[in-house]
């Protein structure tokens, strides 16, 4: 019998013009805001990725240096093809039978300035075409957001791509400005549980974040439930009103938008769509899964507004749905986090078919380069990796549209 393909559940390719003018609001401190569109458009130039790729050479030996500029360099690619044929030269080494599920990202909304990025249909049609030359490599997600379209509309949307045969999953990045229980996604929870559609969620602390003013309003009203009736939702409430209360939370994006990322926020959804299929990317993040290496602000929140262990939330929802799942992506630089959790998980029965192979690249450049992090990642889990990577990531992925 053929052995399964070795699959990375959790890659991105799209580059920096998909990305908002103010992007760097995300990324740089607040007092750098007025100069986030700037930064940016200096960065797109081509004298900047000239000095970039310079650069790189020139700190060659400083390990650090370079890998923070080979992040930026990646990111300021001109073509999503650019970014794909750079990520899949690191697995040559394992053959050609390893494949690669790309997450695209709705930005427009991430905040209500003007802006002249690739709009999310540029990014899906670009996304097409490199399906169209590694037809049998990669595998994309389609990247949701209920601000785009809602209910009917958005279903029609999701099928029209999917109709294309380039798409295979579902892309949620609720922190972007919505919530996950939010009414107008019922319609593609629906279509995702009947087809079995796989659904990638983001899940950790850190990331980005809806920019915007409108925040305060999102939270202070409320969108209609999928299930108003669902006993989480009171808990839901009260949890935003903790985050609204807490003066130093509630006068940054950053940390109140916590509150759209958090494992809670998806019960009244799963509770209505108990056979959808969902990976909470990132096992909540290193924060969660290592407390001890959180920063100041973390564990200010932690003491202070939610003393909930996300790692621990997201194996509770694995303990009660059959189709939940967990990726390592990111998380997999740190150490640390073989001996002292995932080996003990994948030892587990109960978890062992949960937890998924992902790296999260190109982002991961910026801890170590994508090669050191798979040979790493095998070399620590030895044959358990073959389940992570081909027996879990192959179970995730199937569905009506991949076989």
């Amino acid at each position: 019998m053929k052995q399964l393909p070795i699959i990375n559940c959790h890659t991105r390719i799209f580059t920096g013009a998909c990305a908002p003018d103010y992007y760097f609001k995300t990324v740089l401190p607040d007092r750098f805001d007025r100069y986030s569109v700037i930064i940016k458009r200096l960065l797109e130039t081509k004298t900047s990725r000239y000095l970039i790729e310079r650069l790189i050479i020139k700190n060659r030996k400083d390990n650090n240096v370079k890998k923070q500029l080979t992040f930026l360099q990646i990111g300021l690619y001109t073509s999503q093809k650019q970014i794909f044929e750079t990520l899949i030269k690191n697995y040559l080494f394992l053959g050609n039978d390893c494949r690669f599920i790309a997450l695209t990202l709705n930005l427009d909304y991430l905040d209500e300035e003007p802006s002249i990025h690739a709009r999310i249909d540029t990014q899906l049609s670009e996304v097409i075409e490199v399906k169209k030359c590694y037809p049998n490599i990669i595998f994309p997600f389609l990247s949701i957001d209920p601000r785009h379209k809602k209910g009917m509309d958005l279903l029609n949307w999701v099928k029209s791509y999917f109709a294309t045969g380039a798409f295979y999953g579902i892309k949620m990045y609720t922190s972007l400005g919505y919530f996950a229980f939010d009414k107008s996604l019922y319609q593609v929870y629906e279509w995702c549980e009947q087809n079995n559609v796989p659904i990638m969620v983001h899940c950790t602390r850190y990331g980005s974040y809806y920019t915007g003013k409108n925040l305060h309003t999102l939270l202070t009203n409320l969108p209609e439930s999928v299930a108003p009736n669902d006993p989480a939702m009171p808990a839901i409430k009260d949890l935003v009103l903790k985050y609204l209360n807490d003066k130093k939370v509630s006068k940054d994006n950053k940390w109140l938008c916590n509150i759209l990322l958090h494992p809670l926020t998806y019960k009244p959804t799963l509770n209505t769509f108990p056979k959808l299929k969902i990976c909470f990317a990132h096992v909540g993040g290193d924060e969660e899964i290592l407390p001890d290496t959180a920063d100041d602000m973390v564990k200010y929140i932690r003491n202070n507004v939610d003393n909930t262990n996300w790692a621990h939330e997201i194996f509770k929802l694995i303990d009660e749905y059959k189709n939940i799942y967990t990726d390592i992506s990111y998380s997999l630089n740190k150490a640390a986090i073989y001996d002292s959790f995932l080996i003990p998980k994948l030892n587990d029965i109960v978890y062992q078919n949960r937890i998924l192979f992902g790296t999260d690249y190109f982002m991961t450049e910026k801890e170590n380069s994508e090669v050191e992090l798979l040979k790493s990642c095998m070399q620590n889990l030895m044959l358990k990796f073959d389940q992570i990577a081909r027996i879990n990531t192959d179970t995730y992925l199937k569905s009506t549209f991949y076989k």
